[in-house]
């Protein structure tokens, strides 16, 4: 895992559930992310939090399908939705979802 959730999860066994404190810290840094591309003055603002966003979107990815790990249904929606953040047309959307308030939790 990257610094980006690292010392927040500890995947231990498959199909594990995220504790409360886990949940609540990604939580809170999905949340930060969110905040920052929101308050962005365009995408090229946000795009090293966009960044940001498509490493933590890999990591419970990772999470989520090699280790099932259960995630609470905003994380999914991002697992789902920004699995493709090379494209730059799919980075524009999610941007232009962010700044209209989707996503957050």
């Amino acid at each position: 895992m990257n610094d980006l959730i690292a010392g927040i999860v500890t995947v231990e066994h498959a199909g594990q559930k995220l504790t409360s404190d886990e949940a609540a810290a990604l939580e809170l840094k999905f949340n930060e992310l969110l905040v920052d591309i929101r308050g962005s003055r365009n995408i090229e603002a946000a795009s090293s939090h966009l960044d940001l966003l498509a490493q933590l979107q890999t990591e419970l990815a990772r999470a989520c399908f090699k280790w099932n790990v259960e995630l609470p249904l905003p994380l999914r929606r991002l697992v789902r939705e920004f699995d493709r953040s090379d494209d730059p047309n799919l980075r524009i959307a999610v941007y232009k979802q962010i700044k209209g308030g989707a996503f957050f939790m």
